[in-house]
């Protein structure tokens, strides 16, 4: 921060990050300085709220329907909310300001050290830190280009799979997935997944499978039976966060969760605040098992309890991936392992959630082609191995014996995490030139920047072993 106004913070969901600045902001309004923390629902300026009332910060909130109180050093922005009083601000429209609802509860004499307030934090704290290509994030963000700045995210790159390094200067990596796991800070899981829907000839909006084709694909009796079938069978009674593509699926998915036995909920950001708030109150308390949603609690939705993911909304986005699977992470005293039930193939087309994974600022302008075929895949049945519809798994030479190989709707089979990566290992050990190192890292979704840093270390480990030798 000493070399540079704008760095992004990456740390797995769950390890932290809205505690992480609740220890900055104390200690920048402990030096006087004037701090925002931005966030894009009112979720989670609530959830931020909760943590700093636990640390006994004292905050006060601009947001749409709460009264002012400018005289605290940290304020808890809605980032829409902001952006409005910014645009207001800069036309300068007195008369509006004066209507509006953030200005009726200050005397005359007070609007212009409000004003001033607005416009010159010291510190400012981007909460879910990959929003900020889009319009409203950016324009805040160049608005207060000379306020010292940080990101947050647990995935800092753009749902397109672009960097962020147009935004920010620098990015710090916290400890990695894997790790927080190992230690205790993130539940353990064990994933689940049928074979992937066949998403050939999708058309992708944003980087991402467009939803209305994606929901004809997934709002399917035979899907939603599997999924209520396999929950049944993994994870019975147990706290569920359910993610579907659409509105209309979503209360598909949850009406028949309700008509099999459980108590289910949909939630959606149409709903009005009071209504939302009382449905997570309620599912926070465990008065409600079953919490459809499309894309409403993907992000910052903090409830430990939650054991079960189920995926139903396919996505070529692996920011989108993580949010979701990483809601049924967060650890918690006497939680059992979460479980991932995967009817959407995403854990087959981005990877385990733990897995290792290079967090960089490069910008690339990489795109697949719209439509791209997704290559049919098989889970061996002896190690796990996933690989494509062969009569014999590569990996082990496990034989099929003329069984089926193809994409068979509704058959759960538990991916052997261990399995999964020891053939990872494997796989990048036989590809010894720098070309096949180069294609191994496009199958997996990495820049060419990873296959020059493998080739060049184990170039330098054969040099140091040769001077030994």
């Amino acid at each position: 921060m000493r070399k540079s106004n704008s760095v992004i913070l990456q740390a797995a969901t769950g390890a932290g990050k809205t505690r992480i600045a609740a220890d900055i902001f104390e200690r920048a309004a402990g030096l006087g300085h004037s701090v925002f923390f931005l966030v894009h629902r009112q979720e989670i300026g609530d959830q931020a709220g909760e943590a700093f009332d636990e640390l006994g910060l004292e905050y006060g909130k601009i947001a749409s329907g709460e009264k002012p109180d400018l005289t605290k050093k940290i304020q808890i922005c809605s980032i829409q909310t902001l952006y409005n009083l910014i645009q207001m601000i800069e036309n300068g429209d007195g008369a509006k300001l004066r209507k509006n609802y953030f200005f009726r509860s200050l005397y005359e004499h007070e609007i212009s050290d409000a004003i001033f307030h607005i416009k010159f934090p010291d510190l400012i704290i981007f909460d879910e830190a990959h929003h900020c290509k889009s319009h409203t994030w950016e324009a805040v963000k160049t608005y207060y280009a000379k306020s010292k700045c940080v990101g947050l995210s647990a995935t800092p790159k753009r749902l397109d799979g672009r960097g962020l390094g147009d935004i920010f200067d620098g990015i710090i990596c916290g400890p990695s997935m894997k790790w927080l796991i190992q230690n205790g800070f993130l539940s353990d899981y064990i994933p689940y997944a049928p074979y992937t829907p066949d998403m050939a000839g999708v058309k992708k909006t944003g980087g991402d499978f467009n939803k209305k084709e994606a929901d004809k694909i997934m709002d399917r009796s035979a899907i939603t039976g599997d999924a209520i079938k396999h929950y049944k069978q993994l994870a019975d009674g147990r706290q569920a966060l359910v993610f579907c593509t659409s509105i209309k699926h979503s209360k598909h998915i949850a009406a028949e969760f309700i008509a099999a036995g459980y108590v289910a909920e949909h939630l959606d950001s149409k709903l009005d605040k009071k209504t939302r708030k009382k449905i997570i109150t309620d599912f926070r308390e465990k008065k409600i098992q079953i919490l459809c949603n499309v894309d409403l609690v993907g992000e910052g939705f903090n409830v430990p309890a939650v054991e079960v993911c189920i995926l139903l909304r396919p996505t070529a986005s692996l920011t989108i991936y993580l949010q979701q699977v990483g809601r049924c992470l967060r650890a918690e005293k006497g939680k059992p392992k979460a479980i991932i039930l995967d009817h959407a193939g995403n854990i087959l087309r981005h990877g385990l959630p733990d897995e290792d994974r290079n967090w960089e600022l490069e910008f690339s302008t990489t795109k697949k082609k719209a439509g791209e075929k997704k290559v049919a895949t098989k889970i061996c049945d002896q190690c796990y191995h996933i690989h494509p519809p062969a009569p014999a798994c590569p990996n082990c030479g496990f034989q099929y014996e003329g069984r089926q190989v193809e994409q068979v709707e509704g058959e759960l089979v538990e991916i052997d995490k261990e399995a999964v990566r020891q053939h990872a290992i494997r796989e990048q050990a036989s590809a010894q030139s720098l070309e096949e190192l180069i294609a191994l890292g496009k199958k997996r979704g990495y820049k060419d920047s990873w296959a020059h840093k493998i080739f060049n270390f184990r170039k330098q480990k054969q040099i140091v072993w040769q001077q030994k030798n």
